[in-house]
C-alpha cells in the first residue's frame, strides 16, 4: 500500500537525515522529497490503469511530476505520456498527507488529446486510503 510506503521511506531518510545532524529544514525537505516519489508512483500508476479502465492504453508509462507544500502535506501531481494510438495524455491531481500517510485525494482529471477522459476524486492506492 502507497501510504505504507510513504511512512517506510520517510521513517529510515528521518533517521538517516537525523544520524548525520542535518538541520530541521534539511529533515524537512528529506520528507518533502519522499512524499514527492511517493505521489508520483501512486498517480502514475493509478492514472494507467484508470486510463486503461476507460479503453485507453499507455504507451510506455505516465510521466509524472509532483510538487508538496511546505509541510509536505498537499501534494499537487501533473503527469503526462501517451496511448499507444498516440493521443497525449495528461493526469492532474492532488494528494492530502497526514503522518506520512496519504488521507485524501481529489480532483483527478485525466484528458486524452485534451479531451477529458475521466474527472474522479482519487486513482490507484490513493483511493483506498479513506478517500
Amino acid at each position: 500500500m502507497a501510504s505504507r510506503a510513504i511512512r517506510t521511506a520517510v521513517a529510515v531518510l528521518m533517521m538517516g537525515a537525523m544520524a548525520m545532524g542535518c538541520s530541521k529544514a534539511d529533515r524537512q525537505e528529506v520528507v518533502n522529497d519522499t512524499v514527492e516519489l511517493a505521489a508520483r508512483n501512486v498517480a502514475a500508476e493509478g492514472g494507467e490503469q484508470k486510463f486503461s479502465d476507460e479503453g485507453i492504453d499507455v504507451s510506455g508509462g505516465l510521466d509524472c511530476s509532483a510538487t508538496s507544500d511546505a509541510g509536505a502535506q498537499t501534494v499537487s501531481v501533473d503527469c503526462t505520456g501517451s496511448s499507444a494510438d498516440g493521443q497525449s495524455l495528461t493526469l492532474v491531481g492532488e494528494l492530502t498527507v497526514a503522518d506520512g500517510e496519504i488521507v485524501d485525494s481529489s480532483g483527478f482529471i485525466g484528458t486524452a488529446d485534451g479531451e477529458e477522459v475521466f474527472n474522479v476524486d482519487c486513482v490507484g492506492e490513493a483511493c483506498s486510503a479513506g478517500s
